[in-house]
């Protein structure tokens, strides 16, 4: 069904997204960008070939444009992509360690991420992060043109300044040629500012007035799960980065939490992955970093018996528990009222219950279950279909 409608489905712009970290959130904010002109289909999140085919199968006609994050986690994943979606624009966030164990080095993953550079025609656009020196040298793999961004000086989409630090949100300052504009951004962190330069860009590329993506840029909130901010009614503030638990993305979390200000900081930890490495080690790197930023460090998983050894060398600083129960009742047996916890794991973990139970006591805490999808989006999660469909469905709450 979907290479049926691929066959004779009509786009004014195809955009795919790719690179080893953001580009799930690059997509988010650039399919809110093309809304803002007309309809979009955003594949967001399921990223693999099939997901991409079941995408287009599954969506509604009649729409303009259609924003794609794309995988490279193996090699030939990229290039078979590309060859069904036919991507008019093509944008790469950044290269890294991630599925490093399908490649023989980071810079095999980049020429797979090339890829979707390579196939563009010559009336494409290829939209490339300058601060990134693997990505930035795609540039000489396209014969269309070109537009890059960054806080590099030889960025054509630059952000030349920038504030952060919880409970604020981020304000970043961006220039293009002699025309500046101020965002003042509803999400958290310096590592977002890849992502809205690199939507800015395409906007830019499409023709849209940089006053206009700064104006959507701004309304934008948090992802669910990609920093998203909750605040609870005793003021405490639960951070959610419970969708990436690559061990090189934990210096740009750690980074929010170091520039934040509360009365306590507590960062709890899932099972990382995509070191280089024994795992003892791992988290002795892990826990030397956020021994920086916070007060508390909570580590949760399964682990061997050399980096349990690992975490006993810090008493009353890092926790270790191998259930998310037991981790929910030391949060809350040791609560301080307006704290920072930031979470930090992977979609397998489902640490995103540490929320949910806060809310509303939670039914289920079997740990790493096994299904591929969010607590949100299963039954388990509250008891029954029924009882998730009336508090995702009908209360509709956030905090």
């Amino acid at each position: 069904m979907g290479a049926l409608r691929r066959s004779f489905a009509r786009f004014d712009q195809i955009i795919a997204v790719t690179g080893s970290v953001a580009k799930s959130s690059t997509t988010g904010l650039i399919g809110a960008l093309m809304w803002s002109q007309g309809r979009t289909l955003v594949g967001q999140n399921f990223n693999g070939y099939r997901a991409i085919v079941v995408t287009l199968a599954s969506s509604a006609v009649m729409n303009r444009y259609w924003v794609q994050e794309v995988s490279g986690d193996v090699p030939g994943a990229a290039l078979k992509a590309a060859g069904f979606l036919r991507q008019t624009v093509a944008v790469v966030t950044r290269v890294g360690a991630d599925h490093i164990n399908n490649f023989s080095s980071v810079d095999d993953i980049a020429r797979e991420k090339a890829n979707l550079v390579a196939t563009l025609p010559q009336s494409g656009l290829a939209v490339l992060n300058a601060d990134d020196p693997r990505v930035f040298a795609m540039r000489f793999d396209c014969q269309c043109r070109v537009i890059t961004y960054g806080c590099s000086q030889n960025a054509d989409i630059r952000a030349t300044g920038w504030q952060e630090g919880l409970p604020g949100r981020l304000s970043i300052q961006v220039r293009e040629g002699g025309q500046e504009v101020t965002i003042q951004t509803r999400l958290i962190g310096a590592r977002w500012i890849t992502s809205i330069l690199a939507a800015i860009a395409v906007g830019r590329g499409m023709g849209i007035s940089l006053e206009e993506c700064a104006r959507v840029m701004a309304e934008i909130p948090p992802f669910r799960y990609r920093d998203s901010v909750h605040i609870l009614n005793n003021g405490t503030t639960i951070v959610l980065d419970t969708h990436k638990r690559a061990f090189w993305t934990v210096e740009s979390s750690l980074d929010i939490v170091r520039k934040a200000t509360y009365p306590r900081k507590t960062v709890v930890f899932g099972q990382v992955g995509y070191y280089v490495g024994a795992e003892h080690e791992m988290y002795r790197e892990i826990i030397e970093q956020a021994l920086d930023s916070a007060d508390r460090i909570v580590i949760y998983g399964k682990l061997g018996d050399e980096a349990i050894r690992i975490l006993r060398e810090y008493p009353g600083q890092v926790f270790y528990f191998d259930t998310i129960a037991k981790v929910q009742g030391f949060l809350k047996a040791n609560a301080v009222a307006g704290e920072l916890i930031y979470v930090k794991a992977g979609v397998a973990d489902n640490l995103e219950r540490l929320w949910y139970d806060t809310i509303e006591p939670i039914k289920c805490w079997q740990d790493r279950c096994g299904k591929p999808k969010t607590c949100d989006r299963c039954n388990d999660l509250y008891g029954s279909r029924w009882a998730r469909f009336y508090r995702f469905s009908w209360k509709k709450w956030t905090r």
